[in-house]
């Protein structure tokens, strides 16, 4: 009986964690969410953290968090545009989380990444100035190391190959 009631709340469970996922843009409570697992909130709470290992709202930071930085690997939305579209009220309370939870600024994380997507594009599409260094080791304009997975660099102007 014991199991068949744990097996029970895993299915409630992962019902709301897809609810989570798919809505993370909107408001998400407790009552809302306890609802939708059919739970009172007080039992709700209880079981999503023995289920899930952390307390919904850290939950629900953590997944927002998670969604901003592949919306600011992959896109060129402003800050406030990522903040709105994870669910924040305000681009100061996203700042202030992404700041806390990553030691970066929103702003400076996006253009670090842009910076480095850029650097990466151009060195595969044109292919970098290799150098080679006493140690035996690569490395890439002036005494910059970067390391590419999945790329070979083709050495004696060999084209290089993408795997």
């Amino acid at each position: 009986m014991e199991n068949q009631t744990t097996n029970h709340h895993k299915v409630r469970i992962h019902k709301v964690l897809a609810y989570i996922q798919n809505n993370i843009n909107k408001p998400l409570t407790l009552e809302r969410l306890a609802s939708i697992s059919y739970l009172s909130p007080y039992h709700f709470h209880r079981i999503f953290k023995s289920e899930v290992g952390e307390n919904l709202n850290s939950h629900i930071k953590r997944v927002r968090l998670e969604n901003a930085i592949i919306q600011l690997q992959n896109t060129s939305h402003s800050i406030t545009d990522v903040a709105y579209a994870c669910g924040y009220q305000s681009c100061a309370a996203f700042s202030k989380a992404f700041k806390q939870r990553f030691k970066v600024s929103p702003l400076n994380y996006q253009r670090k990444y842009q910076s480095k997507k850029n650097k990466r594009s151009a060195l595969e599409i044109h292919g970098p100035l290799l150098h080679h260094t006493t140690a035996n080791q690569d490395t890439y304009g002036p005494g910059e190391n970067l390391s590419y997975p999945n790329v070979i660099i083709a050495k004696n102007n060999l084209p290089k190959i993408r795997l």
